[in-house]
């Protein structure tokens, strides 16, 4: 939600090329958007995720620091008293104005996409998922047998090619990095 949705939003917003994308000062932490949630249920159980609707409000009102200045490294606590006031300085300058659900069918998705805006989507991620590691079209099969706390998965949606792939595809990041899923 916040590495590359805000950070997706932003590039397009400042006309930021992919060599200004490849600083950290241009990309939106998602440690301290993760952070700044609130303690409980917006957390999972564990610190091991959250919801949409969460992040995009805390995008909202708070907004997110860059990477710059809190990379996702040593993520120790996830707890909000971690939270440095630096941090939330800096959220201020990166905050959304507004967000919407739309439709999940293929037409409203490329009509976000056409008119430059990235789609913040959650997939249930089976089992191949987690050894992709491609640039051809992804099919999902239905083995959910090894996917752990992976099952459900956000990510964004930046582009789609109806030539590409038997039906067309989309193109989805993963703040995963390159060597899988």
């Amino acid at each position: 939600t916040g590495y590359y949705g805000k950070t997706a939003t932003e590039a397009i917003t400042f006309g930021y090329s992919v060599s200004d994308l490849t600083k950290a000062s241009n990309q939106i932490s998602a440690k301290d958007l993760f952070t700044s949630l609130p303690e409980g249920t917006s957390k999972g159980v564990d610190c091991n995720g959250s919801t949409y609707l969460i992040n995009m409000e805390m995008l909202q009102y708070r907004g997110a620091a860059t990477v710059a200045t809190v990379p996702y490294s040593n993520l120790g606590s996830c707890l909000s008293s971690s939270i440095q006031s630096s941090w939330t300085t800096e959220a201020g300058k990166h905050k959304i104005k507004n967000y919407r659900i739309i439709d999940d069918d293929v037409f409203s998705i490329k009509q976000q996409i056409a008119n430059r805006i990235p789609v913040i989507a959650g997939f249930k991620l089976s089992d191949n998922f987690m050894t992709w590691n491609s640039a051809n079209v992804y099919s999902s099969n239905t083995t959910y047998n090894s996917v752990g706390q992976h099952a459900y998965h956000g990510m964004t949606i930046v582009g789609y090619d109806d030539k590409k792939g038997v039906n067309g595809a989309f193109k989805v990041v993963n703040s995963w990095g390159s060597n899988w899923g």
